[in-house]
Parts: structure tokens; C-alpha cells; sequence
């Protein structure tokens, strides 16, 4: 994902403020940007997976299929996301 900002969870968005605190460990709301946060339209999904070479939702609303939402890694650090509709 090439974006810079990148909203995610309850009032929370990727930047590259949030970025760096939580590369040096600082970033102590980042509950509010990991985990799985739903909207009512649906949700918003972001993990923390350093060294993974893919990240998917996999659930029984997309039949357990690892390649109907694959995730993105933000920019260059190691955090993945994707936000899926219908999904609560």
C-alpha cells in the first residue's frame, strides 16, 4: 500500500507519526489502530506481522478463501491491512 494516511479502527489512521512511535515502541493507543474494528458497513482489519510475505482475512463469509482478502503491508514497515465490506 503506497498511501501515506490510511484510516483504520476507531479514530485511529496509519501515518507516519503513528508509524514511527510505534517503531520505537511509543505509540501506547495502538489498540486503536490493530485488531479487527467495525464500522457497521464493515470492518477494518490491521496486524502487526513482521517477516510475513502475506497477510489475509479468512473467515466463513469469504469461505475460508486466503485469496478473496489478501491484506497490505503499509509503505515499509510491517504492519498489514485491509478494510472488507459486509463484514461485522
Amino acid at each position: 500500500m503506497e498511501n501515506n494516511l490510511c484510516h483504520i479502527g476507531k479514530n485511529a489512521e496509519l501515518s507516519a507519526e503513528l508509524m514511527f512511535l510505534f517503531n520505537e515502541g511509543k505509540n501506547f493507543q495502538s489498540y486503536n489502530m490493530l485488531g479487527a474494528h467495525p464500522d457497521g458497513k464493515g470492518c477494518s482489519f490491521s496486524v502487526w506481522a513482521p517477516g510475513a510475505v502475506s497477510v489475509s482475512v479468512v473467515c466463513d463469509k469469504n469461505g475460508w478463501d486466503r485469496n478473496a482478502n489478501p491484506m497490505h503491508r503499509y509503505n515499509d514497515t510491517w504492519i498489514w491491512h485491509i478494510y472488507v465490506p459486509e463484514i461485522s
